[in-house]
């Protein structure tokens, strides 16, 4: 139109002709040529097996389609290309309990994996089949089971005894089948007796109280492994019987030494236990007991038996005096039998009844005793002296009076013990029946002990220990005494206690 600025935005197709146009503005000329040339479209039609590289365009195809390309060196030119894949090439998913066959190729595959299998199409080119397969293992386990008497397990059965070879097949999670072994063990209840020995009655685990023996009575209780132990009870039921000290047999102790021996024997329930001075000796026997290694002096004896009866005594070890071991009528294993009657006795007595010591007096280191033997006719033993070899201490005094008509073991002893001291004898473990209102306790004691006197005043008190050693001088007089005891050491203690009535001898245990 004569408008250069026009003729450049011919772009709304008012030009659709080729030609040459001149136009001069300004002083300046333009020309405008315009082309009159078609658009040509090249079509390219490809069959391929697997991909195809387009030359026109360098692009690289693997799959079927139609594809334009137009260039931009000759813009007037359209490519079309129609484009066949003939390959196919797909990915089977495959998973099985147990080896599985493809039926693609006949093969059995026993593994997981991945596998490749190739075969012809209609149009000549392969098929690649890819197939990947899971093999799905069945899974074992086993079931452990501990249980009592029996056990009905998952496959119905009840089983009475250990086993570990059942199995249990069921489905697992996948499909495939799970297989359970079984192995258990069948805990059998516990058996057991429990043996007492109970005096008069007995209160047992089942809470019932038995008064006489019993065997069969049984307690069931759990064990650990949860299964019930059965407990059977065998009960002896031992009668309560009083419990008394028959007999007492001392030997003498060396002064230096402690080598003295008591043989005792007592009756009541069976087993005893022996305790001397306190627990300085304790011994688990029964019937006749024979003790060693004791001290001379006065020992005390506590007595035991099962049924927690408790009973004490004096044991008396006397210094040995050879004079008394030998003299014919003392006999050193002393039977403590007063009333025991003998008959037809010739030599000295018949039918004697009774004997005790009449006094006891004594001259330097000799001891003087009248043996006061009554029988029908009232008769008096004559007097007989002892001499102490040793000195100062506990003696064992004692009178025999043997049948020979009679075997070893019939005769009569009486036995007293006393104690001496420079030339003073004192009676051990027997009161004089005028100075019985002098009581002395506790005893046994832990810490102090108080004398008392009831109608008499105490002039002196002496304490001695068992070998006649002085330790304590009390001479305050009055009517009470309390004697402190707790720096002592252990042990049997004499208090001499003199009135103006007389004396008497005190044994004190200090525990």
């Amino acid at each position: 139109n004569g408008c250069f600025n026009e003729v450049l935005c011919l772009s709304d197709g008012s030009v659709v002709t080729g030609g040459s146009y001149n136009s001069s503005v300004n002083g300046i000329s333009a020309l405008l040529n315009i082309a009159n040339n078609p658009i040509v479209d090249v079509y390219e039609t490809v069959n391929q097996c697997s991909n195809y590289f387009w030359p026109v365009n360098n692009q690289n195809y693997i799959s079927s389609g139609s594809y334009i390309y137009n260039s931009p060196i000759n813009p007037d030119t359209i490519y079309h290309l129609n484009l066949s894949i003939n390959s196919t090439s797909f990915v089977e998913l495959q998973s099985s309990c147990n080896p599985y066959t493809w039926p693609l190729n006949g093969l059995t595959y026993a593994s997981s994996g991945q596998y490749i299998d190739t075969i012809p199409n209609a149009a000549g080119c392969d098929s690649i089949i890819t197939l990947n397969l899971t093999i799905l293992q069945p899974t074992n386990a086993t079931d452990i089971q501990n249980t009592c008497d029996s056990l009905t397990w998952l496959d119905g059965i009840t089983y009475y005894s250990n086993n570990n070879t059942a199995t249990h097949i069921i489905p697992n999670a996948a499909g495939c089948d799970s297989i359970i072994t079984l192995n258990l063990t069948i805990l059998q209840p516990t058996y057991g007796t429990d043996s007492q020995t109970a005096c008069d009655s007995l209160t047992w685990l089942d809470g019932i109280t038995y008064y006489s023996t019993n065997t069969t009575a049984t307690y069931t209780i759990p064990n650990t492994a949860g299964c019930d132990s059965i407990i059977t009870l065998n009960l002896t039921i031992v009668p309560s019987q009083p419990l008394i000290l028959e007999n007492s047999f001392s030997l003498p102790s060396d002064v230096n030494n402690c080598v003295g021996q008591t043989a005792i024997t007592v009756s009541g329930n069976e087993d005893f236990e022996l305790d001397i001075d306190n627990g300085l000796q304790i011994i688990n026997t029964s019937g006749f007991t024979i003790l060693d290694n004791l001290c001379p002096g006065v020992h005390d004896l506590k007595v035991t038996d099962m049924c927690g009866d408790t009973l004490h005594s004096t044991i008396i070890i006397p210094i040995d005096s050879n004079y008394i071991y030998n003299n014919p009528f003392i006999d050193s294993l002393a039977v403590d039998s007063l009333g025991f009657t003998l008959s037809n006795c010739t030599i000295y007595y018949n039918s004697i009844d009774t004997a005790y010591i009449d006094s006891i007096w004594s001259v330097g280191n000799t001891v003087t005793v009248i043996w006061n033997i009554i029988d029908s006719s009232g008769s008096n033993f004559d007097t007989t002296s002892y001499v102490l070899n040793n000195g100062n201490g506990v003696y064992l005094l004692q009178l025999s009076l043997f049948c020979p008509t009679k075997a070893l073991g019939d005769y009569f002893a009486v036995t007293q013990a006393i104690y001496f001291e420079d030339g003073n004898v004192y009676v051990v473990g027997i009161d004089d029946k005028e100075l019985n209102y002098i009581s002395v306790h506790p005893n046994p004691t832990t810490d102090y002990v108080l004398i008392m006197s009831a109608n008499e005043e105490i002039k002196r008190i002496i304490i001695y220990d068992v070998f006649g050693k002085e330790i304590q001088n009390e001479n305050q007089k009055g009517n009470t005494y309390k004697i402190s005891l707790s720096d002592k050491p252990s042990g049997v203690y004499l208090f001499r206690v003199m009135t103006s009535k007389g004396e008497i001898v005190k044994r004190i245990i200090k525990q």
